[in-house]
């Protein structure tokens, strides 16, 4: 813990004591606790900060042996009692090797902390280099010579540590904000705090949703131990007793009572449930044990808040935060803070577009797999139909009364086991992206939105070869004029059907699938998905210009063709029909490929702005 000087074995007994109270159960722990209390009740409230950090034998803690041997011995102040110009008001909290209290500097008439401790070790001298408004700040350091003990003077943060906030469930639901700022009145009254009266510090807590309100207070920590990091001093101790929330909301961190320079070796401290495997261990510690830390109390905040409001992405920072060896981690609490950042922006981004989502989008969002299957097959089945009823006209001249029985007796067969194998095919490329690295996924999403449009034209010319083969082997010959229609109307229906099923796959990746995976994980950088959006964005610019062309092109086509198909007065009005029919179709279809190409466009100007 701190300092070495003065440090001696700790009594027998009250060694013996802590580890029967590890081992008992509730009852039998307060038992004892109350009997030591009866005797010294500093003893007591000391023996129970030591429980609460203690999840074994203290044996195997390596805590005692560094304890000083009078550690119960810390002289215990009451309301009035004055330390040099201060005046004690209450006591705060009983730590380990310290007991802090609330007190008013009389000469500049503002409450601060007092620490008091047998040995301060180098705490000042790490907290004289960090003026930073996320850790609270040091004023003064002193000898209080007639009790005998050391008195660091620190900033007094009105408001809750974040164990406190933990305990009162305020993550527990949808609107974190409300929860925390009533806490906070419960605790503070209208007491103005920092130079922040009660209305402004309200606002700035009211409406804060669960989600946002914990990433924001998780990236507040992450910043202010980058910040120690880059003064060269490792905190080592992270953990919500040590987090203080003030009266805005905002996260400062504590207590650098175990801290070290950087280099120094092993750490001499800190709370198990939270410390890495090398300072558990015997292995020297530097900036990545502090990052495993930050991944264990993240997990901690995260704990409470609901699964349907976990952001994308955090699941995999934490797992990536605290890996077991120190390589795999993050190579410094910098890198860390910024990956949860991009976290909490995409969060911010996405609770944006859920705002101001129609039905239509906020369902895409929640059944991209769904929506990838109709933006696939919906346009092959329009073309399908358009096409049946096509070739069934066309065909009346050009083809047998055989050859037209062959056509009829296929069709429906060959477009069951087209659609079947196109879902199939979908289903395999698309299942997995959920379970792959955010990066090999994103490269997957792109590579979907042109496989399905390949998956389209190919079940189209297909279509053409089996048809043609299949009518020209079971009766032959073949007229030249119907291979020929055949081959243009189903080459136009592959391209058709390509640009409108990629173009739907492209708005599906856009405001589903690439956002469910843009997340900073290993393997998954920030430039690099965001290259990704940019390469899908000039995607989506083309297949809308596709898309708008080769309707009008087909639709010329039929109605360049048409004399041919009037030859017989049977054939006008089904004609006429069919050229109204894929002029419809076409306008719809280029005014369905406009709006999807805004609402994909949008969603990636969200995800990587110009």
């Amino acid at each position: 813990m701190d300092g070495d000087a003065g440090v001696t074995e700790t009594p027998p007994g009250l060694r013996t004591i802590f580890d029967r109270l590890l081992d008992a159960d509730v009852r039998t722990r307060e038992r004892i606790l109350d009997d030591v209390h009866r005797d010294d009740p500093g003893a007591a409230k000391r023996l129970r900060a030591m429980i609460a950090q203690s999840p074994g034998p203290a044996s195997t803690l390596g805590l005692w042996n560094k304890l000083p041997a009078d550690f119960a011995a810390i002289p215990v102040l009451v309301e009035g009692d004055r330390v040099d110009d201060f005046r004690v008001s209450a006591p705060l909290g009983v730590g380990g090797l310290a007991t802090v209290y609330l007190a008013v500097d009389e000469r500049l008439g503002r409450r601060v902390a007092l620490k008091v401790s047998r040995s301060t070790g180098i705490e000042p001298q790490l907290l004289a280099k960090l003026a930073h408004p996320g850790i609270v700040q040091a004023y003064r350091a002193f000898r209080d010579s007639t009790r005998g003990v050391d008195v660091l003077v620190l900033q007094y943060v009105e408001g809750l540590t974040l164990e406190e906030a933990l305990a009162e469930k305020c993550f527990c639901g949808g609107d974190a904000g409300h929860c925390l700022n009533a806490r906070l009145e419960n605790r503070l009254g209208s007491r103005a705090s920092d130079g922040l009266d009660r209305d402004e510090a309200t606002r700035k807590l009211r409406g804060l949703d669960t989600t946002t309100l914990a990433l924001r207070i998780a990236t507040e920590i992450a910043e202010a131990l980058s910040f120690a990091h880059g003064r060269g001093v490792l905190h080592l101790d992270l953990k919500p007793s040590n987090i203080f929330i003030d009266r805005g909301g905002h996260a400062i961190l504590g207590d650098f009572n175990v801290s070290m320079e950087e280099g120094r070796g092993r750490s001499l401290g800190g709370t198990p449930g939270y410390m890495s495997p090398e300072q558990l261990g015997t292995k020297p510690v530097d900036a990545r044990s502090d990052v495993f830390s930050l991944g264990r109390l993240v997990a901690r905040i995260f704990t409470q808040v609901p699964a349907s409001c976990l952001p994308s992405g955090l699941e995999s920072w934490i797992w990536w935060t605290t890996e077991s060896e120190p390589p795999q981690r993050p190579v410094d609490v910098a890198t860390a803070a910024e990956s949860l950042r991009e976290i909490a922006r995409w969060h911010a981004v996405s609770a944006q577009s859920a705002a101001t989502d129609s039905r239509f989008l906020a369902w895409v969002r929640r059944r991209p797999m769904a929506a990838t299957f109709i933006a696939t097959i919906a346009p092959n089945a329009i073309m399908s139909a358009i096409q049946i009823l096509y070739n069934r006209i066309h065909i009346v001249d050009l083809a047998t009364p055989a050859q037209q029985s062959i056509f009829r007796s296929i069709v429906g067969p060959w477009n069951v086991f087209v659609f079947s194998a196109a879902g199939y095919l979908l289903w395999r490329r698309f299942a997995p992206i959920r379970t792959l690295a955010p990066m090999a996924a994103m490269r997957r999403s792109m590579q979907n939105v042109f496989i399905g449009g390949a998956i389209a034209s190919v079940g189209w010319l297909m279509g053409c070869t089996l048809f043609v083969s299949t009518m020209a082997l079971g009766a032959p010959p073949l007229a030249s004029a119907l291979i020929q229609h055949f081959v243009v109307s189903f080459v136009f229906a592959a391209a058709l059907c390509a640009s409108y099923a990629a173009q739907g796959i492209a708005f599906v990746t856009a405001v589903a699938w690439l956002p469910s995976r843009y997340h900073p994980e290993r393997g998954c950088v920030v430039q690099q998905a965001r290259e990704e959006a940019n390469r899908l964005r000039s995607a989506v610019r083309f297949l809308t210009t596709t898309c708008a062309a080769l309707p009008l092109a087909s639709a010329a086509v039929i109605v360049w063709e048409g004399p041919g198909m009037m030859t017989a007065g049977k054939t006008q009005y089904p004609f006429q029909a069919l050229v109204l029919l894929a002029l419809v179709f076409s306008c719809i279809g280029f005014a369905m490929a406009g709006r999807l190409a805004t609402y994909a466009t949008r969603a990636l100007t969200r995800l990587a702005p110009q």
